[in-house]
């Protein structure tokens, strides 16, 4: 079976682990990661948190939502990027995909802003970055909107040489198995906003001053804020910090793959049976994945039968949010074509580093094989 995705871990992390259940790391985790994200990628305040769900969770409480707030954001997108929001009592409103990538790009989303507008959520789909990014920021500052990242996808990805997750007041990455780089579960905070760096402390540690108490800036350890248990834990720092030093190994490997798939491909692209991006110019991705799109939701099923005889692991990917049975009930309404037709279309084929040209060909030669 060649399968979609296989986490990566590096020699030095699988040492890491050992070092740490030997009682061998003594050392500040999070300090050292703050200053890795700094110096390779330019990404300021920096905070580790459990999951990519909970760095999202931690923005809506940096928000301060109140009955009534909106939130903009793609209905084709993972299920935490509304949710960390609705949890908080913010109402969703759904912008539909670009014709051509399941980004919704910043004219889809900027249509959708009325007075009730708190912020809006860009999700870089495949740590390709949507269209007019800096123009949204712009608008975002002229109508006093706040903009958020979910740049789960994202390490190592960059937009006119400036790494995803720097453009919003805050963004949120993920480290979760499936992702390029990984510590098995863990997210990362980005805040680009300075009131907020105030506040961040006491919501990522239960609503406490634990920090200011263990720097001794005051007597007690109090309640002082809304909050959760959000920081990553030790072990998954210990793992991740050596996994971020890997990164460009890891996505130059992942990118090597994706353009031979595209090379592959491209005499399907050219004959219209199947569609798929290749971002150019100022869009340095990272090859989180490779998807093509077929012409109907049949092929879509037939394909995937096809390659799964073939002991190929292919997939869909999400659902759009406002077709589930939850954004039905709660945002109905909508009919969001571009997104429908990525949710019905879209099929991810296998990419992971330790893959193999020869698994890769036998995947684009079955691909092709179908279609001929």
């Amino acid at each position: 079976m060649i399968p979609l995705h296989l986490p990566y871990y590096s020699q030095s992390a699988k040492e890491s682990v050992r070092n740490f259940v030997l009682g061998l790391n003594e050392r500040d985790f999070h300090t050292e990661l703050s200053s890795l994200f700094q110096t390779q990628f330019n990404l300021q305040n920096t905070f580790l948190t459990k999951s990519c769900t909970n760095a999202l969770e931690a923005i809506a409480l940096l928000l301060e939502i109140k009955p009534g707030d909106e939130i903009i954001m793609p209905s084709y997108t993972f299920v935490s990027s509304a949710n960390a929001f609705a949890l908080f009592g913010a109402k969703i409103v759904f912008a539909d995909s670009d014709n051509d990538h399941p980004n919704a790009g910043a004219k889809s989303l900027l249509a959708l802003v009325t007075p009730k507008t708190k912020a809006i959520l860009a999700m870089h789909y495949g740590a390709v970055a949507i269209n007019d990014l800096e123009l949204l920021r712009e608008e975002c500052d002229k109508k006093k909107i706040f903009l958020i990242e979910d740049a789960a996808h994202c390490m190592g990805a960059y937009f006119n040489d400036r790494h995803l997750g720097s453009f919003g007041h805050a963004s949120a990455f993920s480290f979760h198995e499936s992702k390029n780089v990984t510590c098995i579960e863990g997210g990362l905070l980005v805040i680009n906003h300075a009131p907020w760096l105030d506040k961040i402390n006491s919501i990522l540690n239960k609503g406490t001053n634990r920090v200011a108490f263990e720097k001794k800036q005051v007597a007690f350890y109090e309640w002082v804020s809304l909050g959760s248990s959000f920081k990553m834990n030790a072990l998954h720092a210990a793992i991740l910090i050596e996994q971020i030093k890997h990164t460009k190994e890891i996505n130059d490997k992942r990118i090597k793959l994706y353009k031979l798939y595209a090379e592959g491909l491209n005499p399907l692209k050219q004959q219209n049976k199947i569609s798929f991006n290749v971002p150019s110019g100022n869009c340095r991705h990272n090859a989180h994945n490779f998807w093509i799109r077929t012409e109907t939701a049949e092929q879509h099923a037939a394909l995937q039968k096809h390659l799964a005889a073939k002991n190929i692991f292919s997939t869909f990917h999400y659902l759009a949010l406002h077709n589930s049975p939850y954004g039905k009930k709660t945002y109905p309404g909508k009919t969001l074509r571009n997104a429908e037709n990525f949710e019905k279309t879209l099929l991810r084929l296998p990419l992971y580093f330790q893959q193999e040209e020869s698994e890769l060909s036998t995947v684009i030669n079955e691909v092709n094989r179908f279609f001929s």
